[in-house]
């Protein structure tokens, strides 16, 4: 939709993520790439304070995805991981539809106290899109100290406080959840102080 209008543009800043910048090349937007200037999102790290200090115990840690159920969300993929992985907590804050293994907590308010409150209980933020440029979500995530776990496609790969699982592949992205699980809680706080260091 934007293609009958990009010749007449001097220059197009595109809010997303590395992984869709450095792909540019292998789809049908390339003869844009010469006005393009990638953008990445921000967050004020006021409005989203450290709330997270202490992981759950291993085998107790729970998955909190927030937003909608737009299909670039690919939410039915992550109700076949939280399915597979029905002995874990995946919730999830935001309006749709009802999904099988994912707690629906509706919305939350992340101004206020009670609703980080919510977001403290949860180790790990997780979103799977299919075609999520640069979903602010992993920003806030990172800023309250929970670790974004996050497919490709959700604009994000190979940054260390990241964690990127398969787009689907419900096999190997529940055995990277099921390690996480079990996983060293100093390894999960290195995590976290990377994640910082991203945000800032």
């Amino acid at each position: 939709y934007l293609d009958d209008v990009i010749d007449q543009c001097d220059l197009f800043l595109a809010i997303t993520g590395d992984y869709w910048f450095t792909n540019i090349k292998n789809g049908p937007t390339l003869r844009w790439l010469p006005k393009m200037v990638q953008l990445n999102l921000a967050v004020d790290r006021s409005q989203f304070p450290k709330i997270k200090t202490v992981f759950n115990p291993a085998g107790k840690r729970k998955f909190l995805y927030i937003g909608n159920d737009h299909p670039g969300k690919s939410l039915s993929y992550l109700s076949s991981i939280a399915t597979r992985q029905e002995d874990y907590e995946f919730a999830w804050a935001g309006k749709g539809a009802t999904y099988q293994g994912l707690k629906k907590l509706g919305y939350v308010d992340f101004s206020a106290a009670e609703g980080r409150q919510v977001v403290a209980s949860y180790d790990f933020m997780i979103t799977v899109g299919k075609a999520d440029a640069n979903p602010t979500t992993i920003l806030e995530a990172l800023s309250w100290g929970l670790i974004p776990i996050c497919t490709g496609t959700s604009g994000y790969s190979n940054e260390y406080g990241i964690l990127n699982i398969p787009k689907d592949d419900v096999t190997s992205a529940c055995s990277i959840l099921s390690d996480l699980q079990l996983a060293d809680a100093s390894y999960l706080s290195n995590l976290t102080e990377a994640g910082s260091l991203l945000i800032d």
